[in-house]
């Protein structure tokens, strides 16, 4: 079976991810898209730096994949949270929704309280 090429596998995140060329090169903290989009056309190889920097920005992203085109370009379950122990890294949108999750706690206390009032 032949390797997909850097361009491709780079295309295939993009695409999982719902992000366009010049967005990842934003988010990854590039100072314009002409480093993602060399990758994509085939100039440049993907470098290890850029892979990390891909990885440690979307920690869903499968870094086996990136390197060497192995699985799917996301990750979940086993294999994610594997990468996350591997790499040391937070899946931040977990994080996020934990916290998204206590701080509606205070509100859910005020609605009980109402409504233990409300019945006296």
């Amino acid at each position: 079976m032949k390797a997909i090429e850097d361009g491709a596998r780079l295309s295939q995140v993009i695409d999982a991810l719902d992000e366009s060329s010049n967005s990842l090169s934003i988010k990854l903290g590039y100072s314009s898209p002409g480093s993602i989009y060399h990758v994509i056309n085939g100039v440049n190889n993907l470098s290890k730096g850029m892979i990390d920097r891909i990885v440690n920005t979307f920690p869903k992203v499968s870094y086996q994949f990136l390197k060497e085109g192995v699985g799917e370009p996301l990750l979940s379950g086993e294999e994610l949270q594997t990468q996350l122990n591997l790499f040391n890294t937070a899946d931040v949108d977990h994080e996020v929704e934990v916290v998204k999750k206590l701080l509606s706690i205070p509100s859910k206390l005020d609605r009980i309280i109402k409504l233990l009032e409300d019945k006296k």
